[in-house]
């Protein structure tokens, strides 16, 4: 998925410029030179700042002539003057060489752009009456202030006095520092935009001065604001963002720009129920915003409120279908020959683009997707939207929606390193052992996108003991019934899952999987910790409490009160075989009640729940799923009394929603992972 910052970032470029040029395939590249004479009011930065608009200038008039002759553009029937106005609305300018030697002020300038593209945008802003009033205006202003300035240059020239020549050069100065304004954020959004596409992050910091100059100059600058804001979170600093953001709300309290880039800061440093605050609040004051109604969805995702998140994900992806239905898409093509920068080489990301105009690397942050137009970004966020939704589907062990779901974002952008997980979480939720090929095929297409994440060795590792396991079980199975035929073949792929699983697992460990493991089990441990104790504290304190249909009693029982049935508030601890299980529950002594006993395969699948979830920490981490918090499991596996004969045996899986039964193997019964949860029928 789009990094967060990455994605909120290219939304805002977007807002000012209709394009984001990335790729060289169709980029005419225009260069001017021009060389400003300085007058005696004249500094380097007021010379560098009038040199730039006079370059700018030429090189609108020439893209403007390129489009009316060679484009559609001839055929909308609108000035060239009108043209260069609304092409100033798509492209920037670039300065890739310049020189002061005090008297004279020269630089080059180029703008690189694809001319049809350009032209598809100009379409779109005729049409846009608010965009086009904004840029008419602003058109207007520096027209306006160029005229005002060589006036006052004349002023100055023809003034004897030094006394009306200073007020004079004051006022000069004043009409220059609005220029340099625009020319700073002009240099603040090139900067971030090379940022987004070498990888490079010394570009964030270099964008964040010219912003943090722009909003010294010009204090009621919004877009200044809302792009250092962001641009402090894209580089890791989140309160840096909500010091800006902050700042942006308080001047303009009904703006939603303010909000949602705070929200975003506050998900980035866990604190996701602030994070959902500020984005219901920039939806109060932009109900058509779909990046908020998303990102709202990730930061229920990341509480684990599955239910909510795709609640969320459902208004964005009925926005983004109706945004979608205004553009003709066709599929998106990647250069994957171009994409050399990788997060490991951000410092040493090359810092040639500002200087030679082209953009030809991309950060792996943006996900190796070509953003041309913002009809892009739709298919981005409707891609990333579809895969979260799914994620939280495959939470809620609802895999046939999640399977559907991830189809779709993958369908929309098949070769993006967005969907290097989608693909891996497709393979697992359609695991069984008659696609085992599938999931094999799926978790490899997702190594392929992502060769540098261990987790995915790991789980293909899996998958392929997985299916060693499944051809073992139809041998037993085939043993079962009698058939007692030697299948060598059979021998043979078993041998060959095997090889290829110790193959991923010995590649995971290369990668330092492990390390990375561990470290997210500390974490979930310590979070485990914290909401038992805060939990034991509620009950020690109120002695019952109440949770849904469920009531927990201090004695160590849990009514529910819908099916009157009393359960033991914890299993057994440790590992225990099916009569051992069956043994315990029936001398079970809680809440001083001597009626407890073994629960059935019924019973359990009511105690599960697959919108609840709870990690459970041992060697590796699995997620379960119990309906209510008051039922504390040690393991996946619950033994119920079901069984099928003398020798089969039932369990529960709480991380499946879905009984197993085991053969006992000998004289010892299976005890694996396997607990004991007693129950009896309350009042």
């Amino acid at each position: 998925m789009l990094n967060k910052w990455a994605s909120c970032l290219i939304f805002l470029i977007l807002s000012i410029f209709c394009i984001i040029n990335i790729t060289n395939a169709e980029v005419r590249t225009f260069v001017k030179e021009y060389t400003y004479q300085a007058s005696e009011a004249d500094s380097k930065q007021s010379s560098r700042v009038l040199a730039l608009e006079q370059a700018k200038r030429m090189l609108l008039e020439e893209l403007g002539t390129y489009l009316e002759s060679e484009t559609e553009v001839k055929n909308f029937h609108i000035s060239s003057d009108r043209i260069k106005i609304l092409t100033a609305g798509v492209v920037s300018t670039r300065i890739v060489d310049e020189k002061w030697d005090g008297k004279q002020y020269w630089l080059k300038a180029v703008i690189s752009a694809d001319p049809n593209e350009v032209a598809r945008s100009i379409d779109a802003l005729r049409n846009d009456y608010k965009k086009l009033r904004e840029l008419n205006e602003t058109n207007v202003k520096l027209k306006s202030a160029l005229d005002e300035i060589e006036k006052l240059k004349k002023d100055i020239k023809e003034n004897k006095s030094n006394i009306g020549k200073s007020r004079i050069i004051k006022e000069y100065n004043n009409k220059i520092s609005a220029l340099t304004t625009l020319g700073l954020f002009s240099d603040g959004v090139n900067f971030l935009t090379d940022a987004l596409l070498t990888g490079n992050y010394s570009y964030y910091q270099k964008a964040i001065d010219a912003f943090l100059k722009v909003i010294k100059l010009d204090p009621q600058n919004v877009q200044a604001y809302t792009l250092c804001a962001s641009t402090y979170g894209a580089s890791g600093k989140h309160k840096q963002s909500i010091d800006i953001s902050n700042k942006l709300i308080k001047m303009k309290p009904r703006l939603a720009d303010g909000y949602f880039s705070r929200g975003i800061a506050h998900s980035d440093l866990g604190n996701y129920t602030k994070a959902i605050q500020d984005y219901e609040t920039a939806l109060k004051y932009s109900p058509s915003k779909w990046e908020a109604f998303y990102f709202k969805g990730l930061a229920y995702f990341n509480k684990r409120d599955y239910s909510k998140a795709i609640d969320e994900l459902d208004i964005a992806i009925n926005m983004l279908m109706r945004e979608r239905e205004k553009f003709i898409f066709t599929p998106l093509e990647i250069d994957k020959d171009s994409i050399k920068i990788s997060t490991s080489d951000w410092k040493e990301a090359p810092k040639a683009s500002a200087s030679t105009g082209k953009l030809v690397s991309i950060d792996e942050l943006t996900d190796d997707i070509i953003l041309k137009s913002r009809e892009t970004i739709i298919i981005t966020g409707l891609s990333d939207s579809y895969g979260l939704r799914g994620r939280s589907y495959f939470m809620l062990n609802n895999k046939t929606q999640a399977i559907n779901d991830f189809t779709q974002a993958i369908n929309l952008l098949p070769e993006s390193k967005s969907n290097a997980l989608i693909y891996l979480l497709r393979g697992s939720a359609t695991y069984t052992c008659s696609t085992i090929q599938q999931s094999i095929e799926d978790m490899s297409k997702a190594i392929s996108l992502d060769k540098k994440n261990p987790a995915y060795y790991q789980d293909r590792g899996t998958i392929y003991s997985m299916g060693g396991m499944c051809l073992a079980a139809e041998s037993y199975e085939r043993f079962t019934k009698g058939i007692r035929d030697e299948d060598k073949n059979t021998a043979s792929q078993m041998e060959a899952y095997k090889r290829l699983a110790d193959d991923d697992f010995k590649t995971a460990d290369a990668m330092g999987y492990k390390k990375i493991e561990e470290k997210e089990r500390q974490r979930v441990i310590a979070e485990v910790r914290e909401n038992d104790a805060a939990e034991g504290k509620k009950l020690k304190k109120a002695k019952i409490i109440r949770e849904g249909q469920f009531i927990a009693y201090d004695n160590g029982t849990v009514l529910d009160t819908n099916t009157k049935l009393m359960w033991a508030s914890k299993d057994n601890g440790s590992n225990i075989n099916w009569a051992s299980a069956k043994s315990y529950c029936e001398n079970y002594r809680g809440g001083g009640y001597t009626d407890w006993r073994m629960p059935t395969q019924d019973e359990l699948t009511v105690l599960y729940d697959s919108s609840k979830s709870r990690a459970l920490v041992g060697d590796t981490i699995i997620y379960i799923h119990v309906a209510t918090t008051f039922i504390r499991l040690t393991s996946t596996w619950v033994w119920a009394t079901d069984t099928g004969g003398s020798d089969v045996t039932s369990l529960f899986g709480f991380h499946l929603g879905k009984p197993f039964w085991p053969h006992r193997l000998g004289d010892q019964a299976y005890d694996h992972y396997c607990r004991a949860l007693p129950v009896r029928s309350g009042k």
